[in-house]
């Protein structure tokens, strides 16, 4: 029995209908060959340009500007200059939140974050620097006594100081300022460094990073997966739950907060999980996301790890004050954004991490 024609040419046409959908579908999760293997390096080329330069740029740009503000304050010491100044500072400190996801492979290897933000901060060291006659040099200095942690504490004192006090003991103590000008210095060139690492004109560590595919432990996806794993976790220990007295203890300490002088320890939790965020669901490209729906088949997991993401930035919206204030006055709500990001911390490690067959590995600032 002869097929008509018609039917026949009709069968051709849906065939290939469906194998030109299935090529288009895959197309954004494979390498084009035959393995029909996840297109890892162009996930982190992806997440390299679309994440990673854009914000360590903007990183540079922000210390750049805090230096020149607080070089200004240096000439003038004016309540108006000292405004300009902590705001370049809160700045530059929401751009850092921006990176610390970033603090892996070669930056990490050169302890890039603790030259940059390390918390809390030595203050005593500070005090006892300022107040000794030797040579202030940066590079000496503990970590904990400078980049963003110590200029915060010079621009913006203890909690509930005015500017006008604050003014007083920069004019009252020349060294103070000397102090403060070197450490600001000293951040901006380290900026710069890590600008330069990154960059293809510098040390092109985002070459290294995109290339290398590995699969274990020094693998670019195992560092970046880590990365924003090891931010979740620092920020449920030491950014909130030690704090709020939530981990380890139920005695709050505002002392311990991230950024509690400048008023914005929570901002800086929320820039941290939308970067988190960013990496994972990345808009334009391949994202963590992509891959493991690749490995999965469906949206299962990346579905709870969205609305997970949605529950956590409902709840950090209900706090409606300071966190250093929060964490005595609205202990419910504060709680509850600890408890949205304990579920998140634990959704990337059973269920992306295993779906990835990430190794994780410990985190570097529990809030001690």
């Amino acid at each position: 029995m002869k097929i008509p024609i018609k039917i026949v040419n009709t069968a051709i046409i849906l065939l290939s209908v469906l194998v030109i959908y299935s090529c288009s579908s895959d197309d954004k999760n494979t390498n084009g060959d035959s393995d029909n293997k996840f297109n890892t390096s162009q996930m982190l080329s992806d997440i390299t340009s679309g994440s990673i330069l854009p914000s360590i740029a903007s990183f540079k740009d922000k210390a750049i500007e805090l230096e020149e503000s607080v070089s200004n304050f240096a000439s003038d010491q004016s309540e108006e200059k000292l405004l300009i100044a902590q705001n370049k500072w809160k700045e530059a400190a929401k751009s850092y939140a921006n990176i610390y996801v970033f603090n892996i492979g070669r930056p990490k290897e050169l302890f890039m974050h603790e030259l940059l933000f390390n918390w809390p901060t030595f203050t005593e060291a500070i005090d006892n620097s300022i107040a000794q006659n030797t040579e202030i040099i940066a590079e000496s200095i503990s970590t904990r006594a400078k980049g963003l942690t110590g200029i915060e504490y010079l621009l913006f004192a203890d909690t509930g100081t005015s500017n006008a006090d604050i003014v007083s003991l920069f004019s009252s103590t020349p060294r103070r300022t000397e102090y403060l000008t070197s450490i600001t210095t000293n951040l901006k060139e380290k900026a710069i460094l890590l600008s330069e690492i990154w960059n293809e004109n510098g040390e092109n560590y985002s070459n290294t990073f995109i290339t290398n595919t590995e699969t274990g432990l020094n693998g670019s996806l195992n560092m970046i997966f880590n990365g924003m794993f090891n931010v979740a976790e620092t920020i449920k220990k030491a950014k909130l739950g030690k704090p709020a007295g939530l981990e380890n203890t139920s005695s709050t300490n505002p002392q311990i907060l991230q950024a509690f002088r400048s008023e914005i320890s929570l901002d800086l939790i929320e820039n941290n999980i939308k970067t988190i965020e960013n990496v994972y669901f990345t808009s334009s490209g391949l994202g963590i996301s992509d891959n493991v729906e690749f490995i999965t088949k469906n949206s299962t997991i990346n579905d709870r790890i969205k609305a997970q993401f949605t529950l956590i930035h409902t709840a950090i919206n209900k706090i409606t004050m300071p966190l250093h204030l929060a964490i005595d006055q609205q202990k419910q709500a504060v709680e509850e954004v600890y408890n949205e990001i304990k579920t998140l911390v634990v959704l990337l490690n059973n269920d992306v991490g295993s779906t990835l067959s990430i190794i994780i590995t410990p985190t570097d600032n529990d809030g001690d």
